[in-house]
């Protein structure tokens, strides 16, 4: 089982994995790792359990000054169900 003190990227992928176990269509799966691709060079080799709000944010941030402002919203759902994964 994983653990709080695995990295982002490590977590993200499990709760991936799970989906597609669980029979999430391929589409969404797709949509969900390129956010989560976009996400790993910010927060993905960082433990989960020190992840701040104030990181996420930035990541949301960043992806909100591209002008991509529904990335940014699913974005945020898709980071929300990774933190929720471990719980």
């Amino acid at each position: 089982m994983l653990s709080e003190e695995n990295s982002f990227k490590l977590v993200a992928e499990e709760w991936v994995a799970k989906q597609e176990r669980e029979g999430m269509s391929e589409v969404t799966l797709s949509k969900i790792r390129w956010l989560l691709v976009k996400a790993y060079p910010r927060i993905g080799n960082r433990p989960v359990a020190k992840i701040t709000a104030q990181e996420v944010l930035a990541v949301l941030c960043w992806i909100e000054a591209t002008g991509r402002y529904e990335s940014a919203r699913r974005m945020r759902s898709v980071l929300s169900r990774v933190f929720r994964y471990l719980r």
